[in-house]
């Protein structure tokens, strides 16, 4: 169920369903460049909200400086 528009989310909020933050990590390499896991980033914790939009299409927010990476988020742009 998705939270309202308007609703502020918390990074704990979303890994009380998505998480724990080890396991998402875990899910989330990938196996041909394990460097550049989006849920381990060099910039250290950011917003879940950063690339994840409950009501428009996530995008992934690396790719704004790593451009010549390829990376997809399911059900994003």
């Amino acid at each position: 169920r998705l939270p309202p528009a308007e609703t502020t989310l918390t990074n704990e909020q979303c890994l009380a369903c998505h998480g724990p933050l080890e396991k998402l990590v875990e899910r989330s390499t990938p196996s041909d460049f394990a460097d550049r896991n989006p849920h381990q980033s060099h910039l250290g914790e950011i917003a879940c909200t950063v690339c994840h939009k409950a009501h428009m299409a996530s995008s992934v927010y690396c790719l704004g400086c790593h451009r010549n990476f390829e990376m997809t988020i399911p059900g994003g742009t």
